[in-house]
């Protein structure tokens, strides 16, 4: 037998989506992620070209998820230890979403 179905169920629950399709909450992370990339670029690495700042913010993300990352990540906010560094914005970043973006996405962030 089904239950029958009522409202506060139905919007509770996210409508399916296509195959292939984003979610929602993705894409906003994604917006965010982007922003808090372009905030790192302005405060780290203003003087540089966007290439060489998104090679530079991807090799400190790499370095950040491969080192500190795996004691961090379980850390409601950031550490006191990074505030004020790169590192910072790495934690915001990775905090987001666990993954690094590649340069070209850093790249495209960066452009937009």
């Amino acid at each position: 037998m089904t239950r029958p179905l009522d409202h506060a169920r139905l919007t509770a629950t996210p409508l399916p989506r296509h195959r292939g399709q984003r979610s929602t909450a993705l894409l906003d992370a994604l917006a965010r992620r982007d922003e808090l990339l372009r905030a790192a670029r302005s405060r780290f690495y203003n003087a540089m070209s966007e290439r060489s700042a998104a090679a530079e913010l991807h090799r400190e993300l790499a370095r950040y998820s491969a080192l500190a990352w795996r004691r961090d990540r379980t850390e409601v906010q950031c550490p006191a230890r990074h505030v004020g560094r790169i590192t910072e914005a790495c934690w915001s970043i990775l905090k987001l979403r666990d993954q690094v973006p590649s340069e070209r996405v850093i790249r495209r962030a960066l452009a937009a």
